[in-house]
């Protein structure tokens, strides 16, 4: 945040809002599949799933970090 311009700001703090709701809905739907298979080896999957959601997102954002990074003079 620090890095960015009040614009820039007000930007990510938008997209992290939607992208929670998108990982809110994403844990729902991967728990009301999961919730309906029997089974201890479903348990690490479905955390595995979740993971990678989070993951990805934690990803994107270090990409950008590391963009601004670059571009600093």
């Amino acid at each position: 945040m620090a890095r960015l311009k009040p614009a820039g700001k007000q930007l990510l703090k938008s997209a992290q809002l939607s992208w929670i709701t998108y990982r809110d809905s994403e844990f729902k739907l991967i728990d009301s599949i999961y919730d309906g298979i029997q089974g201890t080896m479903y348990i690490p999957m479905r955390i595995d799933e979740k993971m990678q959601i989070v993951k990805q997102r934690a990803l994107a954002l270090a990409s950008h970090i590391d963009m601004l990074d670059e571009a600093e003079p």
